[in-house]
């Protein structure tokens, strides 16, 4: 994985919440943002988890997370496999 500097503090929050879920997802299995984060965290940012959803999908597409999109749900969530 690549490490950047400029993350903010946001940022380094979803990476942790994302790595500490990432080993209990089974590999092949697709994913809506909702599985990386852990309820209190989602509750913490209770009215902004579309924002929690653009930094994860950011965060991935920078390839900091052994993650990659693989589509999006009927109602435009986008999905995820681990790697």
């Amino acid at each position: 994985m690549k490490e950047i500097e400029a993350l903010g503090e946001l940022d380094k929050a979803i990476m942790e919440q994302a790595n500490q879920a990432i080993p209990s997802l089974t590999s092949g299995n697709n994913y809506t943002m909702k599985a990386f984060f852990s309820e209190a965290f989602l509750e913490a940012f209770d009215g902004l988890h579309t924002s929690l959803g653009l930094r994860l999908a950011f965060l991935v597409a920078l390839e900091l997370l052994p993650v990659e999109f693989v589509g999006r749900t009927k109602s435009n969530h986008n999905l995820y496999k681990i790697l």
